[in-house]
């Protein structure tokens, strides 16, 4: 009688080899998956679209609904002039300090520009820096900050992509505005795609484990200037810090926490090398000499 060869593998060899496949295959498949998530929210970022954060009209605390409408006649558009001072008026003119007219309810500097302090000036903004620098993080050199054409809640968020890539978001612009905040100078930092809309500290709602965030807001939006504008202060070396505060007076510095491509603030005093962004190109030694020093020795 021929013997014939037995054409399988013995039972538990086949479970064996079988084991083994499938942990292949689900290796496999777990990076694929992380390699199209990646791939796909860096393009997802990257698809162009129109600009997703609208801007409102808003209601202030003496309820004058129009200040949209009305800002929008002010050369709202303009990051080098903005036009609101935060105040209101009504029954009461706007204070003298601020050399402002009253329009709607609403203390707007009709030809000159509000500085951060919320005062009237006869002067536009002025420029800090190289025109579309880029703002690359410290901690995460391959990291970028830009400002999204389209992203939830209008989050500001970092990309890998090279700035060919980028059409203008990640090339940022810097003013100055006259007039100081708390003791400390202010800033509207804004990109070359979307020059109406500035970097800006809020809450997130609820929306995210940290309680503030950097965010896009447009003008028309008609926050007050202490709202809008920025801290900024240097590291040496072409490195900065950047921060707002917060409604409760808060400072909270712009940085990158691990696992996410959104900027946060960070409230608890110095943020390392998460909250550092080296600017490029390189800022002049006069322009860096002019801006504060961060110091937290005594926080």
């Amino acid at each position: 009688m021929v013997r014939l060869e037995q054409p399988f593998l013995a039972t538990d060899e086949a479970r064996q080899g079988s084991g083994s496949a499938k942990v292949w295959a689900a290796m496999a498949a777990a990076a694929m998956s992380v390699a199209a998530f990646l791939a796909g929210t860096e393009f997802g970022r990257q698809t162009p679209c129109s600009q997703a954060a609208f801007g409102v009209s808003m209601t202030l605390g003496n309820g004058a609904p129009h200040i949209a409408t009305a800002l929008s006649e002010l050369r709202v558009s303009q990051p080098n002039c903005y036009p609101y001072t935060g105040g209101t008026c009504g029954a009461d003119p706007c204070n003298s300090e601020r050399n402002a007219q009253c329009r709607n309810g609403y203390c707007v500097c009709d030809t000159s520009c509000t500085g951060v302090d919320g005062n009237c000036y006869q002067k536009v903004y002025e420029p800090v820096g190289s025109a579309g620098f880029t703002l690359t993080n410290v901690k995460f050199p391959r990291q970028k900050m830009y400002m999204p054409a389209t992203a939830p809640m209008d989050s500001i968020k970092t990309t890998m992509f090279p700035s060919s890539m980028n059409g203008g978001k990640d090339r940022f612009n810097l003013y100055q505005l006259p007039g100081n905040m708390s003791g400390h100078k202010g800033y509207f930092l804004n990109t070359i795609r979307f020059s109406d809309y500035v970097v800006a500290i809020r809450a997130t709602a609820g929306t995210a484990v940290h309680p503030f965030g950097a965010y896009e807001v447009g003008f028309e939006k008609a926050f007050s200037p202490q709202r809008l504008a920025l801290r900024v202060c240097s590291k040496g070396g072409s490195k900065v810090m950047l921060g707002g505060n917060t409604l409760v007076g808060n400072m909270e510095w712009l940085y990158v926490p691990h696992f996410t491509w959104i900027v946060y603030g960070y409230s608890f005093g110095d943020p390392g090398d998460g909250g550092v962004w080296k600017v490029d190109p390189p800022l002049h030694p006069l322009v860096e000499d002019s801006l504060e020093k961060c110091d937290f020795s005594s926080s």
